[in-house]
């Protein structure tokens, strides 16, 4: 992941996922991360895609996520992950959607709860109790054929107290 003119850009290797998180707690694991993706193209090997995890651990990949994916078929679908210590499982199967971009992702966790949104609308939801205590949110993507997705307006904040975080991203 890198910063180009101003823009959050997936820049991985073809098909590698890539994630940094904000170095910065908030002031509950009750939060959410959102992100405007303002490209996502079609890709023409694996898959393009690009998502805010949630909880995500200060030393380790762990976190949860909602995130949107193109495929070379230039199928959308979504779908509801946890990842623990660099191991992905699905909370939800992916799922085709008609969704346009640019769009609003955000993944928000309250307790045992888990949702997905896309464009201020509740897509998803899970419950799991796996993840608990961290305080940080992030950002995560992968590209296809060195066509990776553009994101802007990184935004996290705790559900109950609203508070804002604008810190820096790091890997």
């Amino acid at each position: 992941l890198d910063t180009v003119t101003n823009e959050l850009r997936v820049v991985t290797s073809t098909g590698a996922i890539a994630d940094a998180r904000a170095e910065t707690d908030l002031s509950s694991d009750d939060h959410y991360a959102q992100l405007v993706i303002t490209v996502l193209p079609t890709p023409t090997l694996n898959v393009a895609q690009l998502a805010a995890p949630v909880r995500f651990a200060s030393a380790a990949q762990t976190f949860y996520v909602f995130t949107i994916r193109i495929q070379t078929s230039s199928q959308k679908q979504r779908a509801l992950f946890k990842w623990v210590t660099g191991t992905a499982t699905a909370l939800s199967a992916f799922t085709n959607i008609t969704q346009t971009i640019p769009v609003t992702i955000k993944t928000d966790v309250n307790g045992s709860t888990v949702k997905g949104y896309l464009g201020g609308v509740e897509i998803v939801s899970a419950t799991d109790t796996a993840i608990t205590g961290n305080l940080r949110c992030g950002v995560y993507g992968s590209n296809g054929t060195d066509q990776g997705g553009r994101g802007d307006s990184f935004e996290a904040a705790d559900l109950a107290a609203g508070d804002d975080v604008t810190a820096r991203l790091v890997d």
